[in-house]
C-alpha cells in the first residue's frame, strides 16, 4: 500500500505501480514480472524433486539395515552425490526420466561431515572380482596410530564392513543385506591381514560395500562428532 510521506510524495505501491523516492526525485515504475522459466530450468526442478524422493527412501532403508555414523545435516550432500549416479533422458516437454546407473559416484562419500573417513582410516581395502561372481576383499594388518588414526582419548575401535544390494530404479526401493564383517582394533594390539568373500551373481541393481568405524574409551569422553565415520568403499552396477 502506498503512503504519503512528510514531503508530500507517495511511497510504497498501488497494484502493479511502485512509487520510488530518491533524494529530491520521485518517480513511479511498474513491478517486474516473475522471471520466465525455461524448459531446462523446469526439468532441473523436476530432476531435483525426483532425486530427493529416491534419496529419502534409500537413506531410510540404508539406516534401517546398516549401522552408519552420520552427522546431523548429511542429507543434502548425500542427495547431491546420488544425483551424479543418475542418467537423465529428456522425454516430452518438461518431462524427464532418471535411471540410476553408475554407483561409482558414491565412492568416498562421507556420512559424517564433521569427521571424514580419511581422517581416521589410512588404508584401502583391496577387492578382487572372480569369474564366478564372487568378490574377495582384503584388509591389511592394522596398527593403532598408523592405519588407524584415532581421535583423542580413544583406546578401542570397531571396524564394520557391510555389503548390500539395492535397485533405485525399482518401484519399491529396498536394501538387502548380503554380508557383514567386523574387526576389533585397540591401541595395545595389532590386527593381522584378513580376507572376506561375498557373492554378487544373485543380486540385481547395485552392490555396495560400506565401511564404518566407531571409537570408544573407558571414560566415554570422546568428542561426539569424532566418535566414528562411515563411507562407501566399493560399488558395482549389475544393471
Amino acid at each position: 500500500m502506498a503512503r504519503l510521506n512528510k514531503n508530500g510524495n507517495l511511497s510504497g505501491a498501488i497494484g502493479n505501480i511502485i512509487f520510488v523516492n530518491n533524494g529530491d526525485q520521485s518517480y513511479a515504475k511498474a513491478k517486474g514480472k516473475d522471471p520466465k522459466q525455461t524448459n531446462n530450468t523446469k526439468k532441473s526442478y523436476t530432476a531435483f524433486g525426483m532425486v530427493s524422493t529416491v534419496d529419502k527412501l534409500f537413506r531410510a532403508e540404508l539406516m534401517a539395515k546398516v549401522n552408519l555414523i552420520t552427522s546431523t545435516k548429511y542429507a543434502p550432500s548425500h542427495r547431491t552425490q546420488l544425483r551424479r549416479t543418475a542418467r537423465q533422458t529428456d522425454l516430452a516437454k518438461n518431462k524427464i526420466k532418471l535411471e540410476y546407473t553408475d554407483p561409482q559416484f558414491l565412492m568416498g562419500y562421507n556420512f559424517n561431515r564433521d569427521f571424514n573417513w580419511d581422517q581416521c582410516v589410512r588404508f584401502f581395502p583391496e577387492f578382487q572380482e572372480n569369474a564366478d561372481g564372487k568378490v574377495t576383499m582384503q584388509i591389511p594388518a592394522l596398527t593403532w596410530g598408523k592405519e588407524i588414526k584415532a581421535p583423542a582419548k580413544a583406546t578401542k575401535a570397531e571396524l564394520t564392513i557391510s555389503v548390500i544390494s539395492t535397485n533405485l530404479n525399482a518401484s519399491v526401493i529396498a536394501v538387502k543385506n548380503i554380508a557383514t564383517f567386523t574387526i576389533q582394533i585397540s591401541a595395545s594390539e595389532k590386527t593381522t591381514m584378513q580376507s572376506f568373500e561375498f557373492e554378487t551373481i544373485k543380486e540385481t541393481g547395485w552392490v555396495l560395500v560400506l565401511g564404518s568405524i566407531s571409537f570408544s574409551s573407558p571414560l566415554n569422553n570422546i568428542r561426539t562428532e569424532q566418535k566414528g565415520a562411515s563411507t562407501y568403499l566399493w560399488a558395482k552396477s549389475l544393471l
